[in-house]
């Protein structure tokens, strides 16, 4: 057993992000952003 239950955050950082050719600016989790950068 544990003494606190821990909580799961999810890991946000600040990008920008190339969306119709203009750079916008998003706060996406390391997960989404990692799935961007495969898929570009």
């Amino acid at each position: 057993m544990r003494a606190t239950n821990r909580k799961f955050r999810p890991n946000l950082q600040k990008v920008t992000v190339l969306e119709n050719g203009r750079p916008v600016r998003k706060t996406l989790c390391a997960k989404c952003i990692r799935t961007l950068v495969k898929t570009a």
